[in-house]
């Protein structure tokens, strides 16, 4: 299971503003992977031709609930394990990272198991998942917009 953060009505935006920003990537389906190398016409994800496009969209990221929850743990958000969508003022998130990021850190750099948390975070994982915490929460000031998240 994955939680998705990202800026309220951050695709539109993207596609209205800076589309050149939008990545794409051919993808094989699951579905072509069956024994006679055939891609089923009844798949839902590629409609028969074996392959799709996966979009990645700037201020999106895409994490483990496990490591979201911890994240956000961290930050003294408090998440309902078994609903997980909801939203922030840009600017307390903003603020609840950048007062986040030595804590976290430490404590995964502190930890005796192979540097990382009882769940599997690692101080590297640890830095780039604030890092871009962050950069999604300034874009959100920036645009005057909030932080969602949902899973």
């Amino acid at each position: 299971m994955t939680v998705i953060l990202s800026i309220q009505n951050n695709r539109s935006y993207v596609d209205e503003n800076i589309p050149d920003q939008i990545q794409s990537e051919q993808v094989e389906c699951w579905c072509f992977q069956h024994p006679e190398d055939i891609a089923l016409a009844t798949c839902p994800g590629c409609k028969g031709k074996g392959s799709y496009t996966f979009y990645t969209y700037p201020f999106e990221e895409e994490i483990t609930t496990t490591y979201f929850l911890l994240i956000m743990s961290a930050l003294i958000i408090d998440i309902d394990p078994n609903d997980i969508y909801g939203s922030m003022n840009a600017i307390e998130f903003l603020k609840a990272v950048e007062g986040l990021r030595s804590e976290l850190i430490h404590r995964a750099d502190m930890s005796h198991t192979h540097n990382s948390f009882e769940t599997g975070i690692d101080s590297d994982r640890a830095r780039r998942y604030i890092s871009r915490f962050k950069s999604i929460a300034v874009e959100a000031t920036r645009r005057h917009a909030i932080v969602t998240w949902q899973g």
